[in-house]
């Protein structure tokens, strides 16, 4: 015969793992009705010009020609080698209709980064805040993460960053280390998670993390030794074009990123009460909920820090390039926290009213003070509420993902020039042109690009005039953009003076 203790025990641990089953299960249900509404909607039908610059480059190594946008030209115009290797299969399975399964794999990555943010918060012991932080990462707060970017390295992104920390926190020092370095190899700034991940290591420890930083470099270390190797250089070329557009002052970029989650601000609490945005409560709110979150978090796991440091680490950094944020995309760890530490500064809210409660059940009825000290009822104290605090941005997301993304005129505009071109001319044809992602995709044509991402020697505030004179392309392609022909830069008589003609039939 077991004791009695033993049962009760074997009990206890057989619901805990039948309630995180079923939690598991409920996130299974959400996951499937949330790729099955962005999918037709979205994930078929969206086209963004970094991501075709991205494939392009998949494409020419798909097909044998090397990791390079222009056959024959190494230049490295991509931030991501990670997803740009990845989305090489995309092209393999998709075709021409890669940039669906980009979309696609960003969705999934969105969906594995919120079971992460669930996963965390259990480790945590805020468990039931977990469907909030779902609901949260998986809510289009308007810039600040927008589903219009699933097709980017972002996702992939916050999925590795959460990961890492995952393990970090499981003790599996050598895994968090390794993912750290794959971080790194989908955007540069992976390298301050790893280095933080590293420290942290040498500072429990004692002594160097031998064995985690071998493991890291020998992750990052093949890449960097191609890079230079292959392109002369391990820094992307998109690092110029982003200086290029640099707003050059530190507290305008930081003005600007405020500006962003004030808007997303807004619209979260308009998904609750449309006044809220108004009141003087409204703006209070988030904020204060964020210092309970962060509060709670490092009180609970203080080894948890980067997952605070890190997003805003990577914030001034950019800040001090200076570049515009829209160039940067810092928003994807940035909002991952947001949505982590509201969720946790909620559960803590209402713990700590939980136990202010608690102190006045002595005067309640025995009966109903036994039923209230229950483990069950002081869960289910904490639950409801999430739960009720959870479904307005559920509802608000299922209202957001039912629209359909419809291609602006603009990009239609150049997804038909570039059908015009792939129609007429031969792929070795070479042609001027600053929107190098639809025009490069779809018609295939050797680009001379403007903005100086993809062409060797050549800078993004080089004129047309002088670029022309130095490529001397087949083509040029004159009002695509907002430069035109009028730009004073370009000289009298260009493109004429050049030995350039008007090209008739030009129909799109």
């Amino acid at each position: 015969m077991s004791r009695p203790g033993r049962e009760a025990g074997d009990w206890s641990a057989r619901q805990r793992r039948l309630t995180v089953l079923g939690a598991w299960a409920l996130f299974g249900v959400f996951a499937v009705w949330f790729a099955a509404r962005l999918i037709p909607n979205l994930a078929l039908r969206l086209r963004f010009e970094d991501q075709l610059i991205v494939l392009r480059y998949a494409r020419n190594l798909a097909e044998g020609n090397g990791l390079v946008y222009n056959a024959g030209e190494r230049v490295m115009g991509f931030t991501t080698p990670l997803f740009t290797l990845l989305s090489s299969l995309f092209v393999v399975l998709g075709g021409d209709e890669a940039a669906a399964w980009q979309n696609g794999f960003g969705l999934l990555c969105m969906l594995g980064t919120a079971a992460l943010a669930a996963r965390l918060l259990i480790r945590l012991g805020a468990g039931p805040a977990a469907p909030l932080a779902v609901a949260l990462v998986t809510f289009n707060p308007a810039v600040a993460y927008n589903y219009l970017y699933v097709g980017m390295e972002i996702h992939l992104f916050a999925l590795l960053f959460l990961l890492a920390l995952d393990l970090h926190l499981g003790g599996r020092a050598t895994a968090a280390s390794v993912t750290s370095a794959l971080l790194f190899l989908t955007r540069p700034e992976g390298a301050l998670l790893a280095a933080m991940l590293l420290s942290h290591g040498w500072l429990r420890e004692r002594k160097p993390p031998v064995r985690p930083a071998v493991a890291a470099l020998a992750t990052a270390l093949p890449w960097l030794l191609f890079a230079l190797a292959y392109y002369g250089n391990v820094l992307p070329r998109t690092l110029g074009a982003k200086e290029g557009e640099s707003i050059a002052s530190a507290g305008r970029y930081l003005g600007l990123v405020r500006e962003a989650y004030a808007e997303a601000g807004n619209s979260l609490l308009a998904a609750y009460s449309p006044s809220l945005t108004h009141s003087i409560a409204g703006p209070l709110l988030l904020p204060g909920l964020l210092l309970v979150g962060a509060t709670a978090l490092l009180r609970r796991r203080a080894d948890l820090w980067p997952l605070i440091a890190f997003p805003l680490g990577a914030l001034l950094g950019y800040a001090a390039i200076g570049s515009l944020p829209g160039y940067t995309w810092h928003y994807y760890t940035l909002n991952i926290l947001g949505a982590f530490l509201l969720a946790l500064g909620v559960h803590a809210c209402l713990a700590g009213a939980g136990r202010l409660c608690s102190r006045a059940v002595d005067r309640l009825p025995g009966a109903v003070r036994v039923v209230l000290r229950r483990p069950l009822a002081s869960a289910l104290l904490v639950v409801i509420p999430v739960l009720a605090l959870t479904l307005p941005v559920l509802r608000n997301t299922s209202q957001q993902i039912a629209y359909r993304a419809e291609p602006t005129d603009r990009q239609q505009g150049l997804e038909n020039i570039g059908a015009w071109l792939a129609g007429r001319y031969h792929p070795s044809t070479s042609i001027l042109v600053r929107e190098i992602g639809h025009i490069g995709w779809v018609s295939g044509l050797r680009i001379v690009d403007r903005g100086g991402l993809v062409t060797p020697g050549l800078r993004y505030d080089v004129p047309r005039r002088v670029a022309t004179g130095k490529f001397l392309p087949d083509l040029l392609l004159l009002r695509a953009d907002n430069y035109g022909v009028r730009d004073p830069r370009e000289g009298a008589g260009f493109p004429a003076n050049l030995g350039y003609e008007r090209v008739d039939g030009f129909e799109c």
